[in-house]
Parts: C-alpha cells; sequence; structure tokens
C-alpha cells in the first residue's frame, strides 16, 4: 500500500482528507495528486495531516475558491473518491503532474520556515562552493524485482561518478544506506558531505522494517531527515541518482532542478528536470563487467 487516503468530509462545499505513509515521496505524491483531483472535480480540500511533534506545513487549507464553485457531482459516492484519488496520487502524480503544479501545491501549503531554515543553514555549513548532490538508493533496490533497473553497485555507481564529476566540485551525499556514505568519503576525501543521520547497515529500508515496530517519533525523524535532504537537494545545481521517486520529488520543491538518472528515466518521463546520461557507453561497458 503507497500510502493511505482517509475522506473525513465530503460535501458540496469541500473535501477534508488526511493522507499517512512512512515514505516521504507518497506522501507528497498523495498530496499533489489528491490536489489536482479535486481541481478537476472543482472541489475546495482541505488536508488534517497525522499528529506530529511539529507538523511540516504552514496551511492545511489551500488557496480558496469562490462560492460559486462549490459543486461536485451527487453520484460521486465516498468509496468512489478513495479509490480514485488513490489511484491519482500513484499513477498521475508520479508520471503525469509537471512540477510547476506541485511546486504551486507545495508553496500554498508551505513548509515551516523552521525547516527550511534547518536545510539551509546546513548548505551555508558545509558546501561553500560549486556543488552537486549525488544520491544512491540501497535496500530494496537489492531484493525488490521490480526495482532491478536501479540496482547498481556501490563501487560500480562511484567508478563512473569517478569519470563524469568535475574535479572540483563539492558533493553532498544522500543515500538510505550507510556503505554509501562510507565509500563516498574515502572515494571523495575532503569533497563529500552528508547529514549524520539514522540510515540502514542491509538491504530493509527504516520505515518498513520487519523487525520491531518503529515508533511514531522515529517515523517523524525518519520523514523530517529524508524532507531536509530533498530541501538540500533541492538547492543544488545538478542531482544524480541510480533512480528513485524521493529524488524525481525535488522538482516539486524546485521546478528548475535538473537530475541525471541511470534506471531511464529521462526515455520514460515528458519533464524536462531529466538529461540525459553522461559517459553512457562506460557505464554500459560497467556493467557487463559486474
Amino acid at each position: 500500500q503507497l500510502f493511505t487516503i482517509y475522506i473525513i468530509v465530503f460535501n458540496k462545499k469541500r473535501i477534508v482528507a488526511k493522507i499517512e505513509n512512512p515514505a516521504l515521496a507518497n506522501y507528497f505524491y498523495g498530496i499533489i495528486g489528491i490536489t489536482w483531483l479535486c481541481e478537476k472535480i472543482n472541489v475546495p480540500l482541505e488536508f488534517v495531516f497525522p499528529k506530529e511533534k511539529t507538523p511540516f506545513f504552514e496551511n492545511t487549507i489551500l488557496k480558496e475558491k469562490s462560492s460559486s464553485q462549490h459543486s461536485a457531482p451527487n453520484s460521486f459516492l465516498i468509496n468512489d473518491l478513495s479509490t480514485a484519488l488513490a489511484s491519482t496520487a500513484r499513477r498521475v502524480a508520479r508520471k503525469d503532474i509537471a512540477a510547476e503544479y506541485g511546486h504551486k501545491v507545495l508553496s500554498q501549503l508551505s513548509i515551516k520556515q523552521s525547516i527550511q531554515q534547518q536545510a539551509k543553514e546546513w548548505i551555508n555549513a558545509h558546501l561553500k562552493s560549486d556543488w552537486v548532490a549525488v544520491h544512491y538508493r540501497g535496500t530494496d533496490a537489492y531484493t525488490d524485482p521490480k526495482l532491478h533497473n536501479r540496482n547498481f553497485s556501490i563501487d560500480l555507481y562511484i567508478a563512473w561518478l569517478k569519470k563524469v564529476l568535475s574535479p572540483q566540485c563539492e558533493i553532498f551525499a544522500c543515500s538510505d544506506q550507510a556503505q554509501f556514505i562510507d565509500k563516498m568519503q574515502s572515494a571523495y576525501v575532503g569533497r563529500a558531505y552528508f547529514r549524520k543521520i539514522k540510515r540502514s547497515t542491509d538491504s530493509q529500508t527504516l520505515h518498513l522494517s520487519k523487525g520491531t515496530p518503529c515508533s511514531a517519533e522515529d517515523i517523524y525523524q525518519q520523514r523530517l531527515d529524508a524532507l531536509l535532504d530533498v530541501l538540500i537537494m533541492s538547492e543544488s545545481s545538478l542531482i544524480y541518482t541510480t533512480g528513485s521517486g524521493f529524488v524525481d520529488m525535488v522538482r516539486h520543491f524546485n521546478p528548475q532542478t535538473k537530475i541525471i538518472s541511470l534506471d531511464g528515466r529521462k526515455k520514460r518521463r515528458i519533464f524536462q528536470n531529466y538529461l540525459p546520461i553522461p559517459e553512457e557507453a562506460f557505464l554500459q561497458t560497467l556493467l557487463k563487467e559486474n
């Protein structure tokens, strides 16, 4: 289940929706997707966000429409609406909703200033010249057959990065995998910077752990850490990734974001955010050798 949508109120005046999911990308895709659909059926929307230590957003209500627009088909049942919203956020928000639209939604809801400030302070303290973001999807990319096109070994990825990255640029290293951070430190001594957060050391994602269930505080902290990484990446001139909906989401925070994704998203996405893979022949050689 990618995310959960609860329709709390549905009438001719407003939909009030609660979206929950420990995975940050699906959380934001759900918000953008439900907003898009409510706009299509011409109904104002209000969000109820999970009770957290500090909610992410300043606002819960998107820009109001005039009262003459407060209408919806009487035959549109709540259950049907829930199904349609879930389908929209999964299939439309990821693939068909432009970065500019998502940015408008997130700007209206407005990430809390205190969270934005944390990201800015970290950038100012660590990245002082030209820099790029490098993201590695680890954990279940190794074990989930559906993610086979993202299964690049850490050593292979770093070998390709050595070929394409400028020898002068600083690097923001971002990953759910602790081993990647360690190897980036060794490969780019004094140039690779990262946030000191909890990461997986095996193939199990933190938010989907099959062991001891995560506490509400743990889930919130994981989301906050992920959000701060997204906000930092949104300020970079270029993002390199092995492929991830997590990185794809960055374009909604900054529609000018440029992304190089090794999983072939450039060929499957209509968005201008994606650039062709540089040194692709070299990458294919590395893949054959491994």
